[in-house]
């Protein structure tokens, strides 16, 4: 009813005698599975991925963090998205609401306190790409991994096929303190990257938009739970790449 001629978006039509139901069932585990299946490895040197109980991680990017202005941020997006928060899905009639969301370094964090792990993390790009931000890391991570994400909406039109927000920066930035960063990417569409092929970027990961469970998608990708081949197959049971 959002074009209605009464001007009234927020009618309640009536079915079988309720206005609202429930009808997630255990679709989380769905989005989930469907989230890290449609992930595609496209680099993997020195048997960085599957990564194996690591005991020093460093996350970066302000893909990798939960929203800093709500799950709708009031003042719009734009064009560009939103800085603060991983990208889980798109903008304009391809969007949705959220139930919630559970961000790549929640799932990160939570997975890390298995093997007793130490997670640094700094989220802000800019922070990230400063000499400054990067020497508040310490030990150096035997992992770093950096979040990218590429905003799209209907009635804009990219400008770059670079991932956003000063994204060769920050990958140029983090791998020149980690010799092993692993880079992922959470896009609406292609993209170009120029730091592929730095040695000391490792592994990359192409993941597009996997919906509320983006976290724990990534950290079954990750962790070998699913092999990141666009498929859900156990690694175990995968051609190494």
């Amino acid at each position: 009813n959002f074009f209605s001629p009464q001007d009234n978006p927020q009618f309640q039509f009536v079915f079988n005698s309720t206005t609202n139901r429930d009808v997630r069932d255990d679709h989380a585990s769905l989005i989930r599975t469907l989230g890290a299946a449609s992930a595609v490895l496209l680099k993997n040197t020195n048997n960085s991925l599957p990564l194996s109980a690591p005991k020093t991680i460093g996350v970066f990017g302000n893909d990798a963090a939960d929203f800093s202005d709500g799950l709708y941020p009031a003042g719009g997006f734009d064009n560009v998205g939103y800085d603060i928060g991983t990208l889980a899905v798109g903008a304009g009639s391809g969007s949705g609401r959220f139930t919630y969301v559970v961000s790549p370094l929640e799932a990160i964090k939570a997975r890390a306190a298995q093997d007793g792990a130490l997670v640094q993390y700094i989220t802000d790009n800019t922070a990230a790409t400063s000499a400054i931000g990067l020497e508040t890391i310490y030990p150096p991570p035997s992992v770093c991994l950096v979040f990218l994400k590429t905003f799209v909406t209907e009635g804009y039109d990219r400008t770059s096929f670079l991932a956003d927000w000063d994204s060769t920066a920050l990958v140029n930035s983090v791998a020149s303190i980690c010799n092993n960063t692993v880079v992922i990417t959470h896009s609406g569409g292609a993209n170009v990257m120029p730091w592929a092929d730095n040695p000391s970027v490792t592994a990359i990961i192409a993941a597009p938009l996997p919906g509320q469970e983006i976290g724990h998608a990534i950290v079954d990708v990750l962790y070998g739970a699913v092999d990141p081949s666009g498929q859900a197959r156990p690694v175990e049971q995968s051609a190494r790449r």
